[in-house]
């Protein structure tokens, strides 16, 4: 939440607060409830309590339906992560290890899934130097048989020792990678997460971590579901994000085409650096029709920025996103690589 600040915490934001629901004082209810949150954490942190942990859970779910920029796969994670001990009886055959292991396997397995389409690589080409981009594409091509793999691998055999030492070293070489290319510091705190798990859980390792489970009902209906709903996201009856579809090449790339030169109001809409966010004309000419006096403003350039954030890309959000513009009374277009129907 700290390196998201402006995401949780400011009150008026170059990325409109796109909700659910229509409020006219939506921003300080998104304030009040991420304190509220933030300061509950903090609670459980110093002091276990059952409740405060179940309002946490709530707070994030609440949090997702009133502001859609939250609904980040980190953020999502860590809220079923929550659950663990909210229901301790109802993963009682699980230790905490076990679960997160379990749900780690998931997000693997899914995201590799989801990379194998013919866009992947293109999603990556505006998060990448050129020159790095050129020289890594190989690595890049193998990451999501990689992650399908490790995914598999991590589900079937989460007991060993060495699986979980062989996790950490390949966050760590993520990590490492982010800083010496100064790529993509979006998913430096995704990896440093995983990183500092699998590092913890190697130097502190026990058998008693990995109880023997013996299914039943409640268990393989909790696996089904977390395991399952990933797959909706193929009939777009579910959310990327919430089923760990980032930089897969599924999410189109949203660009603000602006018809004319509007220098002076898009300061007033996108802030006095909106120029920072314009993509080059000729960048995106092979992708769809653009006129010599248009402006591209890269909607991910923008939420980067200021949300320090991927932006969610989901009709609701692009229709909340038209809303907002045309009531700024900005002369633009949506433009998306790949295209949408």
């Amino acid at each position: 939440m700290i390196y998201t600040f402006n995401l949780w915490f400011k009150l008026e934001r170059t990325v409109p607060f796109i909700s659910f629901i229509n409020l006219s004082f939506l921003p300080q209810v998104n304030l009040f409830l991420s304190v509220s949150l933030f300061l509950i954490v903090l609670f459980c942190l110093i002091s276990y309590d059952k409740f405060c942990i179940f309002l946490a859970v709530v707070l994030c779910f609440v949090l997702f339906f009133l502001d859609r920029f939250k609904c980040q796969p980190i953020f999502y994670l860590n809220a079923l992560l929550l659950i663990y001990f909210i229901f301790p009886k109802l993963f009682f055959k699980f230790s905490f290890v076990q679960y997160a292991l379990f749900l780690f396997s998931l997000v693997y397995f899914w995201s590799g899934i989801h990379k194998l389409n013919p866009f992947y690589l293109d999603s990556l080409s505006n998060v990448f130097n050129p020159k790095d981009f050129h020289l890594i594409s190989p690595i890049l091509r193998v990451i999501p048989y990689f992650e399908i793999l490790l995914g598999l691998v991590l589900f079937f055999s989460m007991k060993k020792k060495y699986l979980i030492l062989f996790c950490a070293i390949f966050h760590f070489f993520i990590v490492l990678f982010i800083f010496i290319s100064k790529n993509n510091y979006i998913i430096l705190w995704w990896n440093m997460y995983f990183f500092i798990f699998y590092t913890i859980t190697y130097v502190l390792f026990n058998k008693d971590y990995f109880r023997p489970l013996n299914w039943n009902f409640k268990l393989v209906l909790i696996s089904v579901l977390f395991s399952a709903l990933p797959i909706l996201n193929f009939f777009n009856l579910y959310d990327h994000y919430l089923s760990f579809s980032l930089y897969s090449g599924k999410i189109p790339q949203l660009f603000i085409q602006i018809k004319d030169n509007e220098a002076d109001h898009l300061e007033k809409v996108f802030s006095d650096n909106y120029s920072s966010y314009l993509t080059d004309n000729q960048l995106l000419s092979s992708y769809f029709t653009t006129k010599k006096n248009d402006s591209f403003l890269s909607f991910y350039k923008l939420c980067i920025d200021e949300l320090h954030v991927p932006p969610v890309i989901e009709k609701d959000v692009i229709l909340g996103l038209s809303e907002y513009y045309t009531e700024k009374n900005i002369n633009y277009n949506f433009a998306f690589y790949p295209s949408q129907d």
